[in-house]
């Protein structure tokens, strides 16, 4: 697998049995950092991430559903529009991203931070949220909605 980056936006050189996401977590794992990377519009889901670095990647209409995302960081990232849904969200930083109307419904969020973040018009329908900090962050008519219990 190689890495090549052309005027910010990433291209690796796929590997015929190996999914882009597979191929970004076994950089990751080299030691590879994703910042400032445009990966707009990628498919990542069913992924698993752990420990990957995409602070100020521009993650706009990624599809992460269904992901395992562990001790990811995404500060300061370009998320809009960005879906996170039904996904094991865990100890991962948000912090001043912008995540405007990104879906996270779902979802299971642990551990965590969205200090700063604009999450105007995120969708958290049936999110489970524990020890998650919104310190500072904007919300906007965001959807924190879950279904009555039948009676």
């Amino acid at each position: 697998m190689n890495i090549l980056t052309i005027d910010g936006r990433i291209s690796l050189i796929p590997h015929p049995t190996e999914s882009l996401a597979g191929q970004i977590q076994q950089a990751a794992n080299n030691g590879k950092s994703f910042n400032h990377v445009d990966l707009s519009t990628q498919d990542f889901r069913n992924s698993t991430f752990n420990n990957v670095n995409f602070s100020g990647a521009d993650l706009t209409e990624c599809d992460f559903e269904g992901s395992t995302l562990i001790n990811v960081n995404f500060r300061q990232c370009r998320a809009l529009r960005a879906k996170f849904s039904n996904c094991q969200i865990r100890n991962c930083i948000f912090d001043q991203s912008d995540l405007s109307n990104s879906d996270f419904s779902g979802s299971s969020l642990i551990g965590g931070s969205f200090t700063m973040a604009n999450l105007q018009g995120a969708y958290f329908f049936c999110v489970r949220l524990e020890s998650i900090f919104f310190q500072e962050a904007l919300f906007s008519h965001p959807n924190f909605s879950h279904p009555s219990p039948a009676s």
